[in-house]
């Protein structure tokens, strides 16, 4: 039997709970002192049967981490609990998308933002150029095909005729070209002289409209694929973004599914101007004129010739197009737990610069990708102290400096605060992001005590002292509790761990924390 958010559910079933509350498992039937096994989404979870053969979970606060589905199974059964976020906490996941995403458009895109995906922000502008520049080439097309920039060729040859040579000129060439006199002898006929003006059409003009075409071309396809992957990037997310569900539906119904639309939308329209520009190619009457360069030449008879002019600034147009930096595409942020983490990162870096003074370098990596940076995101050094903020640093067992005490496989901390203060002394503050209740609403005290033995005693220096000299929870909600209440006044034992849960809030003010950072400082 599952009790979830006080409410009944028997093994085998389906059913949709609230996204607040506490979850308790009771299963029957088991040998007493047997162990039993419960697996709880992607971990399991080990018990021990009591003498009556009742083995008893429970995990307080469960409901308010996790927005979709939840799997709970004892053995064979199995209660699938499809969780949604009640209003409060879709309007806390707003308001922590909004302020992400005003630090790096697409950082919080994934767990619901409004960023670059769906071609919105980033490529749209070029979109409508591209589209532009196609109906300028399609529109001077005709013209160039009607007058034409050529050069005049008089073709010139021996013919069979009855009256022969009737000019002086016409003589002097037969002179010249014996070869072609005694082709045109062999009818028995007079032979004369016949001209003929050709226009030849292999210009630098002419290259560059075709160069043109080609640019225009180039540009659809590069954007054809950016539009693709997109499409094919939501797809490959769809069954997780279904199973993330809000208060009105999924992320992908709200979400995902409008972008995929008009992603298709915009596809649509490139396969048109790629049959368009193959259209205008034929229109122009253009042989295949090779080699031509990678652009078009700006000449007098370009500039004169309307057609010409409109071809050019549609080759202007379409590489501006093709090279245009699109923006960050968003990397994937599947739970509500990465979007607390990356929005308390964001948060204390914040404040730590707003204390120390000066302005923080931006946490977000410049690369193609809009994540946050791992390891050092900032800095600050004065005569007293340089400190600096680690986003999610490795600490292994086999590091030469500040490392893992014991072996096992590395812990990174989502945040640390390392400070190193004049005379030579390093101290670690560990900060852990909790995007969960305690029980009754409080702040979750158990997930500090997990972290005590895990990073108080587990990381040191090269001489296997610890070195972490505070550890504090950051979860969603209003209410501070520390561990001690005078652990924040300078005369604490440094032998003496800190610690304590501090209450965040998007919107709120956060005097708590920086009320820790500055006794943490010595500010």
């Amino acid at each position: 039997m599952v009790v979830a958010g006080g409410q009944r559910i028997a093994g085998g079933a389906d059913v949709e709970v609230r996204g607040f509350g506490d979850v308790k498992v009771r299963s029957l039937g088991h040998a007493p002192g047997s162990e039993v096994v419960v697996k709880v989404g992607g971990r399991s979870v080990e018990l021990v049967a009591n003498w009556e053969g009742v083995a008893e979970w429970s995990a307080p606060g469960l409901l308010g981490s996790v927005a979709g589905l939840v799997r709970i199974a004892v053995g064979e059964e199995a209660v699938n609990l499809r969780v949604r976020p009640e209003k409060l906490a879709g309007d806390t996941l707003v308001a922590l998308v909004a302020e992400l995403e005003a630090v790096a458009e697409g950082l919080a895109q994934d767990a619901g933002g409004v960023g670059s995906v769906g071609l919105h922000r980033s490529r749209d502008g070029d979109l409508a150029a591209l589209d532009r520049a196609v109906g300028l080439a399609s529109s001077a097309a005709a013209s160039i095909r009607r007058r034409p920039v050529h050069r005049a060729r008089e073709v010139v040859r021996a013919v069979a005729r009855e009256s022969g040579a009737r000019s002086a000129a016409d003589a002097r060439w037969l002179a010249t070209h014996p070869a072609a006199a005694l082709r045109a002898e062999a009818t028995g006929r007079d032979v004369g002289v016949h001209r003929e003006r050709r226009a030849d059409l292999d210009t630098l003009e002419n290259r560059g409209v075709l160069s043109t075409y080609d640019g225009l071309h180039d540009a659809v396809v590069a954007m054809r694929g950016l539009v693709q992957g997109e499409l094919d990037r939501l797809g490959a997310a769809r069954p997780a973004r279904e199973a993330f569900l809000t208060e009105h539906g999924s992320l992908w119904s709200e979400r995902d599914a409008p972008r995929a639309r008009a992603l298709e939308q915009r596809l649509e329209q490139l396969v048109g101007l790629d049959a368009e520009i193959a259209a205008t190619r034929t229109r122009s009457g253009l042989p295949d004129l090779r080699p031509r360069g990678a652009r078009m030449v700006r000449t007098a008879r370009v500039d004169a010739e309307p057609a010409y002019w409109t071809t050019f600034r549609a080759s202007l147009l379409a590489e501006e197009a093709r090279t245009a930096r699109a923006a960050p595409v968003p990397a994937v942020v599947g739970t509500l737990d990465e979007l607390w983490e990356q929005w308390c990162t964001v948060v204390v870096a914040a404040e730590l610069a707003t204390i120390l003074g000066g302005r923080a370098e931006s946490p977000v990596d410049g690369s193609w990708f809009a994540t946050l940076r791992r390891g050092e995101i900032a800095r600050w050094r004065d005569a007293r102290r340089r400190v600096r903020l680690l986003y999610e640093p490795e600490y292994a067992f086999d590091a030469e400096e500040v490392r893992k005490l014991f072996p096992g496989r590395p812990w990174r901390p989502d945040l640390v605060v390392e400070v190193t203060w004049a005379d030579g002394t390093l101290d670690l503050h560990v900060f852990d992001a909790k995007f969960r209740l305690g029980e009754g609403g409080f702040p979750p005290m158990d997930a500090l005590q997990d972290l005590w033995w895990k990073y108080g005693e587990g990381i040191g220096d090269g001489a296997s002292r610890p070195i972490v000299q505070s550890l504090w929870v950051l979860w969603p909600g209003h209410r501070t509790k520390l561990v001690g209440p005078t652990m924040l006044r300078q005369d604490w034992p440094e032998e003496r761990l800190r610690g304590g849960a501090i209450g965040l809030w998007p919107g709120a003010e956060r005097r708590d924390l920086v009320g820790v950072l500055k006794a943490l400082l010595a500010l």
